[in-house]
């Protein structure tokens, strides 16, 4: 009889990304689509030695004994999948979510993994966007340098069985900017050479940078941008549906007379939020009654990745209150960004307090632990979400 074992092994987690919803909007063409990216995937997996150990329903967990090669194949896979999508109607996507860790797992006699390791690589990949890859620091620490993708850190949270929080990076979207790489490639080749032909490196890196300026400018005619380039897609002028697509995580719903929305941005100015309300029809979002604050609360409840685990805090969306620079702190000066009549405040115990310095906006924000709540902070930026009201017409 075959007995577990136990191994170090890195762990990669994948699922698609409101699977459900997919399932109950169109049962046919999703499960079609997510066959197709599973012949896409599986291959991709076992060409880098990885094993794929557990799959139900949408979700695939796979062992690597090389941390570089099941990043290389997590980046493979979402590559190959975009291009996969591309060629369907948006409403036919399905996008994959995949985190990845280093961790200690049991393995069973069936060839299933199991243990805390899997938890968090399945932990990470509920935070990862859709199309997107999540890691944990200690796959960062194992690859850094191995690879030509950029690795951003997008904040710490609190995993279960966890005394401390988990550090998550993302990979970049897409891999270092096309000039950088090639005069990464030309100092490698001049530095392996005796004599340096210094005209030919001259002319590859500007004919790098040239490529780079034309393919960054095509604008209106590809609208291709990932969240870092936010500002460059609003002054395309997009549509609202234009708009709304290009987030990974918009979740919606009424309340009243207005439809809501949260939007996880990944981080932008005060402005460039507005400027998003102005092209949905709306405003930040102001909350004039207890029963509206419940339904906005609860609406950034609804999917998660809206709200970030930073040490001892939750933090959650940022709303419209915000405060005027020659207020007298600690609580002087709150408005509604649109001016509207402030009636209603729901401030956590002690706040606003501004103990960074002048704390001029105010988002969600759970008690002094890692807990979700109802109530307002004051806040110097946000990490992640911002919400939406826009009046129904």
């Amino acid at each position: 009889m075959k007995q577990t074992s136990r191994r170090l092994l890195t762990i990669l987690a994948a699922d698609v990304a409101n699977f459900t919803k997919l399932v109950s909007e169109n049962e046919t063409g999703t499960l079609e689509r997510l066959a197709e990216l599973r012949s896409i995937m599986d291959p991709i997996i076992e060409s880098h030695g990885g094993r794929i150990a557990n799959t139900a329903g949408d979700s695939v967990l796979a062992s690597f004994e090389n941390p570089t090669s099941a990043v290389q194949a997590a980046i493979l896979i979402q590559e190959k999948h975009g291009q996969s999508n591309s060629t369907v109607k948006t409403s036919d996507r399905v996008r994959f979510r995949i985190g990845i860790n280093i961790g200690e797992v049991t393995q069973q006699p069936n060839g299933d993994i199991l243990g805390h390791g899997v938890n968090v690589a399945s932990r990470l990949e509920t935070i990862s966007e859709p199309g997107g890859i999540c890691l944990a620091e200690n796959v960062i620490e194992q690859v850094k340098g191995n690879l030509e993708y950029s690795f951003t850190k997008v904040g710490e949270h609190f995993v279960k069985n966890l005394d401390q929080p988990l550090k998550v990076y993302k990979v970049g979207e897409a891999s270092i900017p096309a000039f950088e790489k090639a005069t990464r490639k030309v100092q490698k080749w001049v530095r392996s050479q005796y004599f340096l032909p210094l005209l030919l490196a001259v002319v590859l890196i500007s004919t790098a940078f040239s490529l780079f300026a034309v393919y960054s400018q095509r604008g209106d005619e590809s609208k291709v941008f990932d969240t870092e380039n936010l500002e460059d897609f609003l002054s395309l002028d997009p549509t609202a549906e234009e708009l709304l697509e290009f987030f990974d995580l918009v979740t919606t719903g009424e309340f009243g007379d207005s439809k809501y929305y949260v939007i996880r941005t990944w981080g932008a100015e005060f402005p460039l939020l507005e400027q998003i309300a102005e092209v949905l029809g709306g405003h930040i979002v102001t909350i004039t009654s207890q029963e509206e604050n419940e339904f906005v609360y609860q609406l950034t409840l609804e999917d998660e990745g809206h709200w970030i685990f930073d040490g001892n805090l939750a933090l959650g969306p940022l709303i419209g209150l915000v405060q005027d620079d020659d207020a007298i702190e600690p609580n002087g000066g709150w408005r509604w960004a649109n001016e509207e009549a402030l009636t209603f405040t729901n401030w956590k115990r002690g706040s606003p307090d501004n103990s960074s310095g002048n704390q001029d906006y105010a988002n969600f924000q759970g008690p002094n632990v890692p807990k979700t709540s109802p109530t307002w902070n004051d806040t110097t930026i946000w990490k992640r979400s911002f919400i939406l009201e826009v009046p129904n017409p």
